[in-house]
């Protein structure tokens, strides 16, 4: 029996203690869309020298990976614009072709691996060399272990395999390209 009393007192204080949280709660809510009905909220926190830049830059996309204001993409570029929801490795990528495009680069496309931007130009291809491979007649084939371009250079699984490029192909071994986004874009790592 006094089993039974402790578990329905039990029940009873859950229920009295979730009432109250849930009216705390809902009571809160209403008081502070009263109340932010009625001020501008970025004046009572911040002070006036934010709020006056804040204005300044109004509709312009600012990084939320500390990078600062987002640069105009140039006219006539191949270049996707920013988004807010960019990973870093994407916004330091469009970050340094925005650069390129402005000091007069012209490309088709950007790729970042392993840290490092690659513009895609027509015709080129950048390629990282297998392990050669030694067939028991004595052929050696030099595979290409990775390959990045523009998308007007399609390599068969056969190529790849063989390490053969078609003619006419500029081919750049990618360990000696790209560029550090940190080092181009001056920034801190």
């Amino acid at each position: 029996m006094s089993q039974n009393m402790l578990s329905s007192r039990a029940v009873l204080v859950s229920l009295v203690s979730c009432v109250l949280i849930v009216g705390g709660s809902l009571f809160y809510n209403w008081h502070i869309r009263r109340t932010a009905a009625s001020i501008d909220l970025s004046d009572a926190f911040l002070p006036s020298t934010i709020t006056s830049s804040q204005e300044e830059t109004s509709g312009v996309l600012v990084s939320p990976h500390g990078f600062g204001l987002y640069p105009e993409i140039p006219t006539g570029a191949t270049i996707a614009a920013f988004d807010e929801a960019d990973s870093v490795e994407m916004e330091l990528l469009l970050r340094v072709a925005v650069k390129k495009w402005n000091e007069g680069e012209r490309f088709e496309g950007a790729s970042i691996t392993n840290g490092r931007v690659y513009l895609h130009y027509p015709n080129t291809l950048y390629v990282k060399q297998g392990v050669p491979l030694e067939l028991p007649d004595g052929t050696v084939y030099h595979p290409i272990r990775q390959y990045r371009g523009a998308g007007d250079v399609d390599l068969t699984q056969e190529q790849v395999l063989h390490g053969e490029i078609p003619p006419g192909v500029n081919v750049v071994e990618m360990d000696a390209a790209g560029f550090d986004p940190y080092e181009v874009l001056d920034l801190p790592r």
